[in-house]
Parts: C-alpha cells; sequence; structure tokens
C-alpha cells in the first residue's frame, strides 16, 4: 500500500475584523456630523469666524500652542532617567508626532508611538516607564486644572443653571478617578502580573524569568517615581499644570478673536466643559476630528452658551493643534 501524503494543516482562521470596521464606520459618522453641525450654522459665518481670526491672530494662537507643546515635552524629559534624557526639541518632536496620532487614531495610540520613539535613545523599560509615569501624572494635573477652572466658573457665571453646574463639579471629581485607579494598578504590581498573563497565553515569547525581572523593574520606577525623585515628580506635575493652564488662556485668547465676549469666569466654565468632554470621547473608537466639535456643540447648549460658538471654537484649536503639532513633527522625520 502507498501511504497517503499527510494532510496539510488549515490555515490559521483570519482575524476577525470588526473592530477594524466599527472605527471606520465611527470615523465617518463623526465627519458627517462635523459637516452636518458646519452646515447648520451656516458656511457664511464659519468662513467670517476664520476671518476674524486672521493672520495675526493664526500667529498668536499658533505661538500659545508651541508653548503648551514645549511645557509637555519638557515633562516627558522630567520623566526620563537623567543619564537617559533627550533634548527638549528632539522631545518635542516625539511628543508632537504623539498628539497627531492621538487626534487621528483613536484610544490614545500616540502613546504607544510615543514610547517607540523614545526606544530609539534609551531601553525599553525606561521608554516605556516615561511614558506612563508622563500619563499617570497627567492624570491628575488635567483634573486639578480642569477643577480650579469648574469651580470658577460654577461659582462666577451667575447665568449657568445650578443643577448644570453641580454635575459639572461632579464630573469634575469624578475625572480623578483614573488617576485613582492607575494608583492601584501600581500598587498591585500590573506590568508583573500582565507579563506573566502573556506568556502564558504564548502572546509574549519572551523567557519567563526575563520578562518578570523587566516587567519588576518597569513597575518598580513607576511606582517609586514619587519617592526617590521627588522633585521631578514636582516638575513633572507643575510644567503638566502649566501645560494645561495655556490652554485655558488658549481658549480665551481664540474666544476673544472669534469675537465672543466672555469674562475670566465664561472662559473657565468653557475650559472646564471642554476638558471634561475631552476625557469622555476618549471612549469613542474614532478619530477626535468631528466627535470633539459635536461634543462641544451640546456642551455649550448646556451651559447655556451658543452652540455654534462652541463648534467654532473647537475647531479653531483642533486645526491649532495639528498646525503646531504638524510643524514640531517634523523633526521627528528628520532625525
Amino acid at each position: 500500500m502507498v501511504a497517503s501524503a499527510p494532510t496539510a494543516a488549515p490555515p490559521p482562521p483570519a482575524p476577525r475584523a470588526w473592530h477594524r470596521w466599527l472605527r471606520v464606520a465611527a470615523s465617518a459618522a463623526a465627519l458627517a456630523i462635523l459637516f452636518f453641525l458646519l452646515d447648520h450654522i451656516g458656511w457664511d459665518v464659519v468662513g467670517n469666524a476664520f476671518r476674524s481670526v486672521g493672520i495675526w491672530g493664526a500667529a498668536i494662537l499658533f505661538a500659545m500652542g508651541v508653548l503648551e507643546n514645549l511645557l509637555d515635552a519638557a515633562a516627558l524629559r522630567a520623566s526620563l532617567p537623567p543619564q537617559r534624557r533627550l533634548g527638549l526639541l528632539h522631545t518635542l518632536s516625539y511628543t508632537s508626532v504623539s498628539v497627531l496620532v492621538n487626534i487621528f487614531i483613536p484610544w490614545e495610540a500616540g502613546e504607544v508611538v510615543k514610547a517607540g520613539l523614545l526606544r530609539r535613545h534609551v531601553d525599553a523599560t525606561d521608554a516605556i516607564s516615561g511614558t506612563v509615569i508622563w500619563n499617570y501624572i497627567f492624570s491628575l494635573s488635567r483634573p486639578i486644572v480642569t477643577t480650579l477652572a469648574a469651580l470658577i466658573g460654577v461659582f462666577f457665571v451667575r447665568a449657568l443653571d445650578p443643577k448644570v453646574g453641580w454635575a459639572l463639579l461632579a464630573a469634575s471629581a469624578a475625572s480623578f478617578l483614573p488617576y485613582l485607579l492607575l494608583k492601584l494598578v501600581l500598587r498591585w504590581s500590573a506590568m508583573r502580573r500582565i507579563a506573566e498573563l502573556l506568556h502564558r497565553l504564548r502572546i509574549w515569547r519572551r523567557e519567563p524569568e526575563a520578562a518578570r525581572r523587566s516587567a519588576e523593574a518597569l513597575d518598580r520606577q513607576v511606582r517609586d517615581f514619587y519617592r526617590e525623585r521627588p522633585r521631578d515628580y514636582a516638575r513633572v506635575l507643575l510644567l503638566q499644570m502649566g501645560a494645561r493652564l495655556t490652554s485655558w488662556a488658549t481658549y480665551g485668547v481664540a474666544a476673544g478673536l472669534l469675537g465672543l465676549h466672555y469674562g475670566f469666569a465664561d472662559v473657565a466654565l468653557v475650559y472646564a466643559s471642554l476638558s471634561l468632554v475631552g476625557l469622555a470621547v476618549l471612549v469613542v473608537p474614532s478619530v477626535r476630528i468631528g466627535v470633539g466639535e459635536g461634543a462641544a456643540f451640546l456642551a455649550f447648549a448646556l451651559i447655556g452658551l451658543d452652540p455654534g460658538a462652541g463648534l467654532l471654537l473647537t475647531l479653531i484649536m483642533r486645526i491649532k493643534a495639528i498646525a503646531t503639532s504638524g510643524t514640531a513633527a517634523l523633526l521627528a522625520g528628520r532625525r
């Protein structure tokens, strides 16, 4: 008898692509909503808004955006070990690439890109820990500034509905939850446990002992950052808060350029509302363009301001972010 040829192993099943289609559909819907809202307020109004900003106004917004990005880059630089730090402009180029990726790809994918770019200059543990530390402290610095703005807006904007004001303060308090959850995760030695799980699932092929040591080193660097490097911790926190305060001021300047007669408390209310909206839309699996503008339209309606103004203000700030980050990101491509 002639032995039959061995049966070929079936090809592995193709990965499910439903999540990819979900992102595409959500992104298309977000852009459609943006187009609909712009059409709703009128293209002549949109054109007048851009003309009122003008070249000099755009230059001022650009300069303020660069300052905000520089402060964030300096914070990332301070989160790295002193002997591993890159130059400020070099770090700025990498953080700017991260910002662009976060605008066009959902779920903070830019943070992964940022760690990968840092990996060109430092080892993987330092690159990942620096990125995690920056985001860990960011989950504290942003709620601090947002809550300060919310308190000013709620207590000094007399036209604000009290129910909306209390809801805004409650949302500001809830914005601290990610920081508290991350703190619990670090106490739980999450990196080591994740590494062990990935090895058991045969997703991470690295030797288990080496993986455990790397994960424990990463856990230790992030968890003990405050105790081992308190000055750097304070530096990262203050620089990030400075960047958020710059963003707050930029909203005020942009509102003035658009001819919106907002007082200091009004701008604080606007900043707090849009900051909280920005946190809420992070869970939407789509590009941020369209989602943030639509959410701003609703947020302005809730706090008693012109929804169209909120849409235009957010759109102007979006263009500013793309322009400033895109210009700095070119530095990364030239290195």
